[in-house]
């Protein structure tokens, strides 16, 4: 019950395979059916991060790889007749933290009369590093992935697979701002809601993330560079060696986010820029099909992003 209206909500869904091992720095895998019934009634795991750092604003304490979770808040009006619209929601974090439970979408769900749906993607260095022979981006795909899924099976909860607007503010906005200037996107989602960030903004891709990459994978000593070596060696690291390196080697990224999307040529063909301002640009034409609001957020935190 939620300002006094019935609310459905079903915790902790997986859309993909955990990104562990061999899967780590690969795109993500699609989770498929389950064999038993599902407990929808706890939230998952955080994606790896510094659970000390962000505690004051972290609910959800318990943090993992295995973190492609999402959580989807149902209106109790939704019949097989009133099919509702769809909103889903990349929390922000500075592509560093963050969590899709720390948004309760039960209020907005019962006031907007549209369903919610709140993701993890990977964080940091886990859903970001790139280098030669792994390209980056995979907290993206992570989110890509998310939103396939609720098109593929939101029916089943009610929704409108037609109707899916994404929003997310901060790293989140910018995040919702690049999805929007991919046009292997195209019949995902249809509007886009875009808070304190855009495609545009000088933090929303990584200016410094192969050089942070490479500086974490020397420190835990994984330097050869012939083709899979280097892969194959740090998804063998564990994951909080891994992760305290990438902290190490964010010196020198000069209030930039270290670990953070780049241009891979397949999700992000160019510099956000350099798409905008073609208007002929795949990304353009995509963009301009959208539905797009774009605001600010005043006075909701502090960080960098």
């Amino acid at each position: 019950m939620v300002l006094g209206k019935e609310l459905y909500e079903f915790r902790k869904i997986p859309y993909a395979r955990p990104p562990v091992g061999n899967l780590r720095f690969e795109k993500p895998k699609l989770y498929g059916s389950w064999g038993s019934i599902l407990d929808a009634r706890m939230f998952g795991p955080s994606c790896f991060q510094n659970k000390d750092l962000f505690r004051k604003s972290l609910p959800n304490k318990n943090i993992s790889e295995d973190c492609l979770f999402l959580n989807i808040y149902v209106p109790s009006s939704v019949s097989a007749d009133n099919k509702k619209s769809v909103l889903v929601w990349i929390h922000g974090g500075s592509y560093a933290s963050g969590q899709g439970s720390l948004y309760d979408g039960g209020r907005l769900a019962v006031t907007g009369d549209v369903i919610i749906v709140t993701i993890n993607y990977r964080l940091n260095i886990f859903g970001f590093l790139s280098l030669n022979d792994l390209p980056g981006n995979y907290g993206l795909w992570d989110q890509i992935m998310a939103i396939q899924w609720v098109k593929d099976n939101i029916p089943s909860f009610g929704g409108n697979s037609k109707s899916i607007t994404i929003s997310g503010e901060s790293a989140g906005g910018f995040s919702v701002g690049l999805l929007s200037i991919a046009p292997l996107n195209k019949g995902l989602f249809q509007r886009a809601i875009i808070q304190s960030g855009t495609a545009l903004s000088p933090y929303a891709v990584g200016k410094f993330t192969k050089l942070a990459s490479f500086k974490a994978a020397s420190y835990v000593n994984c330097t050869d560079n012939q083709d899979n070596v280097l892969a194959q060696c740090l998804k063998e690291v564990p994951a909080l060696a891994l992760y305290t390196a990438s902290r190490l080697s964010q010196s020198g990224t000069y209030l930039q986010i270290a670990f953070a999307p780049v241009v891979d040529g397949e999700l992000l063909l160019d510099d956000p820029l350099n798409l905008m301002t073609n208007s002929s640009s795949g990304a353009s034409v995509f963009f301009r099909s959208l539905d797009v609001l774009i605001g600010t957020v005043s006075g909701a935190h502090t960080e960098l992003a």
